[in-house]
């Protein structure tokens, strides 16, 4: 975990008065940075797809004109 997350575990955590509620506004904590960090990987992983598929496009252009230059 990261030290923002577990600033925010604490808080949620005595906020609630160190009871059972406590524990389950952190498991809310965790949940809610866990989806954030699943969107923050797919929109990675869809930027680099993007970046890929450009890559390997321009790859095939020079391929083409270097078997046109021959």
């Amino acid at each position: 975990m990261t030290a923002p997350i577990m600033d925010r575990v604490w808080d949620a955590y005595w906020d609630q008065g160190n009871t059972k509620l406590a524990l389950e506004r952190v498991v809310e904590v965790v949940q809610e940075d866990s989806k954030q960090a699943l969107i923050t990987a797919h929109v990675e992983i869809e930027r680099l797809t993007q970046l890929c598929a450009e890559l390997e496009a321009e790859l095939q252009a020079a391929d083409s004109r270097r078997l046109e230059a021959a």
